[in-house]
């Protein structure tokens, strides 16, 4: 077995073999049970052989190569050393899909002759985003992304103790965004604060579900950072996660942070055993693709100065 690919409704599976001469493509129901979908795979049933053929032409080899969901609902595949691809039409209808050996021929080369397929299609993501646009921009995929960071905030606001990363940050959401990063020439580190204590009197205990927020600040009003994550947090010094552990601590996303603005996330430190009473630090890695430059204007004028002389 070589390629395989699943149809845009999720629901069947495609895969097809190398045997030469004799091209198979299978499918798989995957509405079925986990045990039905094994033994089909594992015996190739012929109940489960979708199309199974001699090449029309003759030719000597006709194994399936790669299989490919396009923009247009069908599943293309490779055959190889032929001069077209062949293409599942209808792969939501499972059985019912039609197989067309003929669905796109190759390209012609310098002699004007079709150029041979071989077994690879070109890797590409296979469901592309249909309804809307793939970049989802600093509010996030989900419909309400920007009222839950808005409650992330709000809640945070209600801890009593506010960390900041370095001194050279101002309070936090914002609150004072007058730097310039790009003419000030200064760190471009984005500044965390690490809320916590439902009171002055609140503390950490050794048996204790603690519930507490990191805000991540831009306080720049010329830059916006993009691919921003926390990629791990960690107790100094460590224990193991059935003393000590913190939920989540690895993997958290917060895409872009704009010009002036603010990020919150909710996290839960679970304390539970007798000998972990002290001091600690927690450090907090983070990661960005790219810092953006955004600073307004976005439009200009620019002079030069020349000279026209008499003849």
């Amino acid at each position: 077995m070589y390629g395989l690919e699943f149809s845009p409704n999720n629901l069947n599976l495609y895969y097809g073999n190398l045997k030469t001469n004799l091209g198979r493509i299978y499918h798989v129901d995957l509405t079925q049970t986990a045990s039905t979908l094994a033994r089909n795979q594992v015996e190739g049933s012929t109940d489960d052989i979708l199309n199974e053929t001699d090449h029309p032409d003759g030719a000597e080899t006709y194994a399936i190569g790669a299989l490919q969901l396009a923009v247009n609902g069908k599943i293309y595949f490779a055959k190889d050393y032929e001069s077209q691809l062949g293409a599942i039409e209808n792969p939501d209808l499972g059985m019912g899909c039609t197989v067309n050996h003929y669905a796109l021929p190759t390209a012609l080369n310098v002699n004007n002759a079709y150029n041979l397929c071989r077994l690879g299609l070109p890797n590409m993501l296979p469901n592309p985003c249909k309804e809307a646009p793939c970049d989802c921009g600093c509010a996030g995929c989900n419909e309400n992304a920007e009222e839950q960071n808005e409650e992330a905030i709000e809640r945070a606001k209600t801890k009593y103790n506010v960390v900041k990363s370095k001194n050279s940050c101002g309070g936090p959401f914002a609150e004072n965004c007058e730097k310039n990063a790009i003419s000030g020439k200064i760190n471009l580190e984005p500044c965390f604060y690490f809320h916590w204590g439902d009171g002055s009197n609140d503390q950490i205990e050794e048996h204790d579900t603690e519930v507490f927020y990191i805000t991540v600040c831009n306080d720049f009003n010329d830059i916006q950072y993009n691919g921003l994550r926390i990629t791990k947090i960690t107790l100094i010094p460590d224990h193991p996660i059935d003393k000590i552990q913190i939920v989540p601590d690895r993997f958290i996303n917060l895409d872009c942070l704009e010009p002036c603005s603010c990020q919150t996330r909710e996290f839960a430190m679970i304390t539970r055993a007798d000998d972990t009473a002290g001091t600690y630090k927690m450090e907090v890695e983070y990661c960005f693709e790219s810092v953006e430059i955004t600073s307004k204007p976005k439009e200009g004028k620019v002079e030069f100065g020349f000279e026209i002389t008499e003849d």
